[in-house]
């Protein structure tokens, strides 16, 4: 885990979609990484951060920032707004934490605002801990210039937080009964810190960008009194890639190009004992892993976000039943994601023969499901309620078979369904490494 201090540099974490239009949706992968101000502790490593992004007239997705416009015009907007604290100190990366409670990741939410012109942009936001980790609050302004040059937007910023004592206590406080000889107990108050930064964004095509974002942060002397600490500054960057879809592309050609941009789909199946890759993809499909039989139902909308000549793009919503009972409650988890549909044609005609598609996105779990706590345990990893959401799927038009009304724009096939910690390298869902796959067979109606 990426052991960090302070707030993280929340300033580096933003990425620059000011100017997006409205509708955009995007998918990426952002790369953290930094220097801590822990003792002992110096670079950190690579954390993978999965982005998906989103610019609506009234929601908004910034890979670890999501939330709502309470008031939205050019010159000022008011959002509610949740993001993750990426702060942690785990006891076991160093002997001198020996014996310290676990530090944790935890999510914020609070208002944050931003006032714009040619001078530039004022923000300023106040965010409180909704994971019941340091039950603090955090109160940060921020002034950034951006310079638009091009395919280029680079955005020097200054920046400052106040973290109240309840937040500093938690990250950097020793209580008494974690004091020792070496490290005596620590209280701390409220403290300021200053952090001097620079974010770009560079517009590759009309759907890629690049983006590498570094800032440098003083803490103050409520934080670099702390026992646990040695350094008064750090270091953090944060850089990677996402792709935005559009509906620019030309609609696709044959019978598809009738249909509308909605669909509905329900599928069922069982849990797998296969990975989704490759043996589901080879036609093997087993039953039961660790001998754990359970199954999942599901219902998806889905609205297209992007048209193209072989593949369509999908913006999806899913809500799954998990049928867990004896082992567990049955209990309910749901899915966002993006979906990339491509469409299999007749050599000698343009019929359409059948579609696969391939979807990436993040599930979350009323409880982690029983094949990843027994998977998990016996290999003495941890579980996550978050993870990654990946899908697998072909179909086959039902109207080549029964022609109506009702069946138009209607497929059947099978659709793989995985929930995955991403190898383990991603913070934000837990540095999970494990997963667990259903089978299941899928009726999906587009209109």
């Amino acid at each position: 885990m990426l052991g960090s201090a302070g707030a993280v540099a929340q300033e580096v974490e933003q990425l620059e979609m000011i100017d997006l239009p409205e509708g955009t949706t995007g998918l990426g992968f952002g790369f953290r990484t930094g220097t801590s101000i822990y003792k002992g502790e110096g670079a950190q490593p690579l954390d993978v951060v999965p982005l998906y992004l989103y610019e609506g007239k009234h929601l908004f997705a910034r890979g670890t920032y999501l939330g709502g416009h309470l008031f939205n015009k050019e010159m000022f907007t008011l959002d509610a707004v949740a993001r993750y604290d990426f702060t942690e100190l785990d006891p076991t990366d160093d002997a001198y934490f020996a014996g310290l409670q676990p530090r944790e990741q935890t999510w914020e939410a609070g208002l944050q605002s931003e006032l714009r012109g040619d001078w530039g942009a004022f923000r300023l936001g106040y965010f409180r801990d909704v994971g019941s980790e340091h039950k603090g609050g955090e109160l940060d302004m921020a002034y950034r210039y951006r310079i638009r040059n091009g395919n280029w937007i680079i955005s020097p910023f200054v920046a400052g937080s106040w973290m109240d004592s309840s937040k500093t206590g938690y990250y950097y406080g020793v209580s008494a009964a974690e004091a020792t000889s070496g490290r005596p107990a620590y209280s701390p108050g409220g403290s300021l810190s200053v952090e001097l930064g620079l974010n770009t964004r560079y517009q590759v095509t009309d759907h890629l960008f690049l983006f590498g974002n570094a800032g440098v942060r003083r803490y103050g002397s409520e934080v670099t009194d702390s026992p646990l600490v040695d350094k008064s500054t750090d270091l953090s960057a944060y850089f990677g890639a996402a792709y935005l879809f559009s509906d620019g592309l030309n609609r696709p050609i044959g019978q598809w190009a009738g249909i509308r941009d909605w669909s509905w789909r329900v599928n069922y199946g069982v849990q797998s004992d296969r990975k989704i890759f490759p043996e589901p993809m080879a036609g093997q499909v087993g039953r039961g892993d660790e001998g754990i039989n359970t199954n999942v139902a599901g219902f998806t909308l889905g609205k297209i976000v992007q048209h193209g000549e072989r593949f369509d793009f999908w913006a999806k919503v899913a809500a799954f039943r998990q049928f867990e009972e004896p082992l567990q409650d049955d209990f309910w988890s749901f899915s966002a994601y993006i979906t990339a549909m491509g469409k299999g044609y007749s050599p000698w005609s343009d019929q359409l023969l059948f579609r696969y598609g391939v979807s990436m996105g993040l599930n979350y779990a009323q409880e982690v499901p029983i094949v990843e706590q027994v998977k998990q345990r016996d290999r003495g990893e941890n579980t996550s309620q978050l993870l990654n959401y990946l899908e697998f799927q072909v179909d086959f038009p039902v109207d080549r078979w029964i022609k109506s009304r009702v069946t138009n724009g209607c497929f059947l096939g099978m659709t793989l369904v995985h929930r995955s910690g991403i190898f383990g390298w991603s913070d934000i869902i837990g540095s999970v490494a494990g997963g667990s796959d259903w089978a299941t067979v899928s009726y999906e109606c587009v209109r």
